[in-house]
């Protein structure tokens, strides 16, 4: 059966309707469409202009009935001053033709849809349009385009997911430390709830993964508590292993013990500057929670029990 869903209008760059944004309804099944019709017409007076009803609808005809409720009515048109009237006659038959000319003016409606999941600081991904969060709106200029659009409306919390999946992987692809650390955040803010796991592909586990041999350790402990929060699910479990989540933690692993051996030879802490102390306890902190995650990790991913999930 097709979903219906509601759509929030609003008018661009109108200093009048600033802020004011109207919701239509798109209704698509037939049985509810008329339903919807019959209650439209005994609500509304006989002037106001017909609510918008999708029922089998193209892109003009959403066009044309929202741009209604704007003032905005594409299917007229309005004369401008006074039309040009020409008289020809022509002389061998008597014949007289009368041309009037006249001007007028309409409006034009186009439709963009604002992105739900834009965000400035990606790179253009002309390659994988799946990836690609740069656009802030995109333009329907086709009868395809919208039915296109609107054949997985409304979201299903499963799509919204998945959509919330590629936002994190294009996160921890774009190579932007601040980026990659929203992006591991993400991943482990989803793998907290054990249900959300099924929604999670490959393609986004290995850029996690990936993610782990990062320079920048507060994104590796970021990483590695999503690694472990997905390590709860058997499914998950079983990607991350064949993807090498193992070997990453375990050269992770071998990369914080080294850190004992820096330390070792910087100076006695209270001869530091307070800056320094506090930048060297954070370092010591991030070693501890990266040493525990990953010791735990490779022993719980080998194990079909669940690992109680940390917290970043």
């Amino acid at each position: 059966m097709p979903s219906n869903f509601i759509v929030d209008v609003r008018l661009k760059d109108n200093d009048t309707l600033v802020g004011q944004v109207l919701q239509l309804p798109v209704v698509r099944d037939v049985g509810l469409g008329k339903l919807h019709q019959k209650t439209a017409q005994a609500l509304q007076s006989a002037a106001a202009p017909q609510l918008p009803d999708a029922t089998g609808s193209s892109l003009l005809t959403f066009l044309t009935q929202a741009g209604k409720f704007f003032g905005k009515d594409s299917t007229k048109w309005e004369a401008v001053g006074q039309g040009k009237v020409d008289v020809v006659e022509d002389e061998s038959t008597g014949k007289r033709t009368i041309k009037t000319t006249t001007i007028c003016w309409g409006n034009k409606l186009s439709l963009l849809v604002s992105t739900p999941f834009h965000d400035p600081r990606l790179p253009v991904n002309p390659n994988d349009p799946d990836l690609d969060f740069s656009q802030a709106q995109i333009e329907l200029n086709t009868e395809v385009d919208w039915q296109k659009f609107t054949a997985d409306q409304p979201w299903s919390p499963t799509l919204r997911r998945r959509k919330v999946g590629f936002l994190l992987r294009a996160k921890l692809l774009a190579g932007v430390t601040q980026l990659q650390l929203e992006g591991a955040h993400g991943v482990w803010e989803l793998s907290v709830n054990k249900v959300h796991h099924a929604d999670m592909v490959e393609e986004l586990l290995e850029a996690l993964v990936a993610q782990l041999a990062n320079p920048d350790l507060q994104v590796v402990q970021a990483a590695a508590a999503a690694v472990w929060g997905c390590a709860t699910s058997s499914r998950t479990r079983h990607l991350l292993t064949e993807i090498g989540a193992v070997e990453a933690l375990l050269t992770m692993l071998q990369t914080s013990l080294a850190m004992d051996t820096a330390s070792g030879t910087a100076a006695d802490a209270s001869d530091q500057p307070a800056a320094a102390q506090t930048s060297h306890r954070d370092l010591l902190q991030v070693r501890d929670s990266l040493r525990f995650v990953a010791s735990r990790y490779v022993g719980h991913a080998l194990l079909p029990g669940a690992a109680r999930c940390p917290v970043v």
